[in-house]
């Protein structure tokens, strides 16, 4: 599975992603570190990782057993 962040060093951490399984998601262009990138956002608006491309960003969220979801 891919991983939203790389340093899962804290269990905690860890537990609040295995919360997010099954919560809708979705992808917005954004800059991060001066870098154009696809962000990947909980429902709430928390930006929970970010990918170099939309495709990656939406396989983050499916393959974490999130839901895609798209808004207008």
């Amino acid at each position: 599975m891919l991983s939203f962040n790389d340093d899962f060093n804290d269990v905690q951490e860890y537990e609040n992603s295995l919360s997010m399984i099954g919560l809708p998601a979705y992808v917005k262009q954004t800059i991060v570190n001066n870098e154009p990138m696809w962000a990947v956002h909980t429902l709430d608006g928390a930006m929970i990782g970010s990918a170099p491309n939309r495709y990656i960003a939406e396989a983050m969220i499916v393959d974490s057993d999130m839901h895609l979801v798209t808004l207008h």
